[in-house]
């Protein structure tokens, strides 16, 4: 049974191998990316910033006393109208992994519903994600979730 629980200190190690996993495989599909092994505690730091600015949380499913997954939501993430024309406050999904040996099972479902619930209990009407292009079993997870393409962003690598 999978328990989804808020973020306690006494997770952090757990929390710093999570978000290793994460980097370590996102590293793969994005070179602009440090290497997982220079994710460290300054990275739980950042999201904290971020969770106290964004009036956000880290969630992190358990199964029989293992971490497996975690997810940051963001629930007051603002636009000032100078980017996208219009003001608007929205809640967002910062990060979202679930271990390589867990995945399959529902885990990040169950994490996109707690940040759903979490959103929701904030006021939102929105719930917004982004996923790398080359990411495609997340993109496809995303979809089957209910979020929909929004923005793609493109590049073209330039020669110097």
């Amino acid at each position: 049974m999978i328990e989804i629980k808020p973020y306690t200190s006494s997770d952090h190690e757990a929390f710093l191998s999570l978000a290793r996993e994460l980097q370590g495989f996102e590293a793969e599909l994005y070179e602009l990316m440090k290497p997982a092994d220079e994710i460290g505690p300054w990275y739980y730091d950042l999201l904290e910033e971020y969770s106290r600015k964004e009036d956000g949380t880290i969630l992190i499913a358990w199964d029989s006393g293992q971490a497996v997954g975690y997810a940051s939501i963001f629930t007051k993430v603002e636009e000032d109208g100078r980017r996208d024309e219009v003001p608007y406050t929205c809640a967002y999904v910062g990060d979202l992994v679930v271990t390589a040996a867990a995945r399959g099972r529902g885990i990040a479902r169950q994490l996109l519903d707690a940040c759903e619930d979490y959103a929701r209990r904030a006021g939102r009407a929105e719930l917004r994600i982004k996923v790398l292009a080359g990411n495609r079993r997340a993109h496809d997870v995303y979809r089957a979730f209910g979020f929909d393409d929004l923005h793609i962003d493109m590049r073209k690598k330039l020669s110097q």
